[in-house]
């Protein structure tokens, strides 16, 4: 087992697990870049890459399948650094004719109602903003400073109906090279990971986000405050992370509150059971490995972070082919290093937005968003360390409430069908550098991930959002 994958306990595991630490096709490319000379990667590649296919469009229409040999056609449309997982012998992508998303009535008629009213101030806050997504794609212009911020402020104003729940994340650790036909993921659930890596630690948790203002599920009666819920003024979200396996996370919990005040840094608490105490911790410090793994506790969603602690600009439009509203459960994984799903691809539009941390003690020294702008859900991002080099790679994989096989599954209907959102279904984290990678999938329940599935926009009454959310009771676990 590689270092990567060893625990330790005490104190020393609480900082471990939590702090440790984006025309008609002309001069298409006649080969796919090289796998081996991605850690040679700059932002200036991805910068090209953008410019020069940025005006270009498919030279193929859905419905249509692509097999290794034909993945130049692609290139204009999957990014740099991203395209090279898709290169592989088994490969047959799905290209099925373009969906069109529509959110909830009341979130477009929120949208509606405000149009033109939301302001962005030059520390990239918000002003005047009650629900819905506050700026029009037609205001995003790259020659205008402020579009970067509208931009990811529609992001982060995407329509996720009271939050996210769900009740098994499943978190898989994959080195390159190497099998995993042996691991107790793969044996229990065969013909779910057909890809190629070496699978390592398995980590699951239950997880819970609510958003206390901003949603027009709440209406215009209660100024899209969550009803019935004390304080609830003060806070954008709360977001409550359960871990229950492997043995030695059993337990640990992890409560993070994010305030309406967007200039106001998150408060977070940690449980740890060893420890049999609560401990405040920083949740400033997003930006470490969470877990050992991949991701930072920043990169959920694409991005969790603080809007107004980064620059941000709106770097244009661009044609992208990525997988959308898929149609598998559970989600099948291939490629060099299980991280990539060939599931009902799309050509599709996307809002590319560059984020550059403010801080000089980030370790990301930028980030390229490519976000979908009919859902503002992320679609790829691309991540870049100090250096400058390319690091991570980030793909993302977002379910249509009204259609998903898991979704509408039995006994987990309730929490989707209506809502009218996409949700988070599946993601991976890529890092280049190190030949590594963090899958991320909703599977099953907390008795197991061949279970039937829990997972949507459950509804919930104040007194379970004050009993989940409350830091006095983190000490008793999920209720």
């Amino acid at each position: 087992m590689k270092a990567r994958y060893l625990w330790t306990s005490g104190l020393i595991t609480v900082c471990a697990l939590f702090w440790s630490g984006m025309v008609w096709a002309q001069a298409l490319p006649s080969t796919l870049p090289d796998l081996a000379a991605r850690p040679d990667y700059t932002l200036e590649t991805i910068l090209e890459w953008f410019e020069k296919y940025k005006e270009t469009k498919p030279d193929f229409e859905a419905p249509t399948t692509f097999r290794q040999q034909d993945l130049s056609r692609l290139a204009p449309f999957i990014p740099p650094g991203i395209i090279e997982e898709y290169d592989f012998p088994e490969l047959e992508l799905r290209l099925v004719e373009t969906s069109k998303f529509e959110s909830h009535p009341l979130n477009r008629e929120a949208t509606e109602k405000y149009a033109g009213q939301t302001t962005v101030t030059p520390d990239c806050t918000l002003e005047n903003y009650h629900a819905g997504h506050p700026f029009s794609p037609e205001e995003l212009d790259p020659n205008d400073p402020l579009s970067g911020c509208k931009a990811i402020w529609n992001y982060e104003s995407r329509w996720m109906p009271y939050g996210t729940w769900i009740d098994r994340v499943q978190w898989v650790w994959v080195s390159r090279g190497g099998s995993h036909a042996d691991h107790p993921l793969s044996v229990s659930m065969p013909g779910v990971y057909p890809g190629q890596g070496e699978f390592g630690r398995t980590i699951a948790l239950w997880y819970q986000r609510f958003y206390y203002t901003h949603s027009a599920m709440y209406g215009t009666e209660n100024n899209y405050i969550a009803p019935g819920v004390d304080g609830a003024e003060q806070f954008f979200w709360k977001e409550y992370d359960h871990f229950f396996e492997p043995y030695d996370v059993r337990g640990t919990r992890f409560l993070q509150w994010r305030y309406d005040d967007a200039r106001r840094a998150d408060d977070a608490w940690v449980y740890v059971p060893a420890l049999r105490r609560v401990r405040r911790v920083s949740a400033e410090v997003k930006s470490d490995s969470l877990l050992g793994t991949d991701y930072t506790l920043e990169d959920f969603y694409a991005f969790s972070g603080r809007v107004p602690v980064h620059e941000w600009k709106f770097l244009g439009w661009k044609t992208v082919v990525s997988q959308w509203n898929p149609k598998q459960y559970p989600h099948v994984k291939y490629g060099p290093i299980s991280s990539i799903s060939t599931d009902d691809h799309e050509v599709r539009r996307a809002a590319v937005i560059l984020g550059i941390p403010k801080s000089q003690r980030h370790p990301y020294s930028a980030k390229v968003m490519f976000v979908d702008p009919e859902s503002w859900n992320n679609m790829y991002n691309i991540i870049f360390d100090k250096a400058g080099k390319l690091w991570k790679v980030n793909v993302w994989y977002w379910y249509n409430t009204e259609t998903n096989p898991g979704a509408l599954a039995e006994g987990n209907a309730q929490h989707n069908q209506g809502r009218h959102a996409v949700m988070y279904y599946d993601s991976s984290m890529i890092d280049i550098q190190r030949g590594t990678a963090t899958i991320a999938t909703d599977l099953g329940d907390e008795k197991g991930p061949t279970s039937p599935p829990q997972f949507g926009y459950r509804e919930m009454t104040p007194a379970q959002v004050d009993d989940i959310f409350d830091i006095n009771r983190l000490t008793e676990g999920k209720r």
